[in-house]
């Protein structure tokens, strides 16, 4: 069942390993299904102390597509803290516990401020059977919440009170050890479903939780079906869960804004936003997925 994870040492700036593939990353996103919209803003720091951050709102192009900006290598002081975090355009606030955490993007076409209230105690993947791989992470954290704030999209101005989540991790992140994954974080407004499912080194590894009736419990299998346009995007999605008490959950879903990331030479994380339902009610999905770039170039030759 779910741990109490309230220790100051999981909200604050950790010391990275002298390594190139060491970094530290955490996001928050708010998904607006009724108005085809959601916006994501993420930040991160390497061993170094080199910054960067983006921001990108599914659906803000009058043809649907997301609008995404970035701002990388900036330098940032050694013992500037997650308290007061500041990137470029973006600033953030993260507070421990259960104490609702602010962030704010400023760019070009883009101005995001969010304020996340969370639904559960975080979920640690050292919490999963089989823990958080080291090649991923030393550790992530997952949580899902309610949002409020403000989009700006050009002179559109839109507010919000919505669902949400929110994830933190870091360590080591080599992006070429993984060979697939699946990631889904998916709301309803009394249910939360997590599920991170990772193929590397020839072995399935399998993480995250069912939130329902106020009782977090671990995810013991997951079973997929999915469909995918001619650009090897994700198109729907058909998720049954069954956790730690045998309770069967199924997360469906259609896409209604994407967006491809090309993270690193090895990867590339095809990201969409998703609305259907969680538990049987009404809700939204975020669903993440990892392929090499090479082998969506063979995939969409055919």
């Amino acid at each position: 069942m779910a741990s109490t994870v309230t220790s100051t040492e999981h909200f604050v700036r950790h010391t990275l390993r002298p390594e190139a593939v060491a970094r530290e990353s955490f996001l928050y996103n708010v998904k607006l299904p009724d108005q085809g919209l959601a916006g994501l803003v993420y930040t991160w720091v390497d061993a170094q102390s080199v910054a960067g951050c983006a921001a990108w709102i599914y659906g803000g192009n009058p043809d649907g597509s997301a609008i995404f900006e970035i701002a990388d290598g900036i330098p940032v002081p050694a013992d500037q803290g997650f308290d007061a975090w500041t990137v470029g355009p973006l600033s953030a606030s993260m507070q421990p516990s259960n104490v609702g955490t602010a962030v704010s993007f400023a760019g070009d076409r883009i101005d995001v401020e969010i304020e996340f209230h969370p639904m559960h105690e975080r979920y640690l993947y050292s919490e999963a059977p089989s823990g958080c791989p080291s090649y991923f992470a030393d550790d992530r954290m997952e949580q899902s919440g309610r949002v409020s704030g403000r989009l700006r999209i050009d002179d559109r101005s839109i507010p919000f009170e919505a669902l949400g989540h929110h994830d933190h991790s870091w360590g080591t992140r080599d992006w070429g050890a993984v060979q697939h994954y699946k990631w889904l974080e998916s709301q309803a407004e009394d249910t939360a479903v997590h599920v991170f499912d990772l193929q590397a080194y020839g072995e399935r590894h399998l993480a995250g939780y069912v939130y329902r009736d106020g009782v977090r419990s671990e995810v013991q299998s997951a079973d997929w079906e999915v469909t995918y346009d001619e650009r090897w995007v994700q198109q729907t999605v058909e998720l049954r869960v069954v956790d730690e008490t045998g309770h069967k959950t199924t997360v469906t879903g259609q896409t209604f804004s994407d967006i491809a990331f090309p993270v690193d030479p090895n990867a590339t994380l095809v990201e969409a936003m998703v609305r259907g339902e969680v538990g049987g009610r009404p809700g939204t999905a975020y669903l993440d997925f990892l392929w090499p770039p090479d082998y969506i170039a063979h995939i969409t030759a055919k």
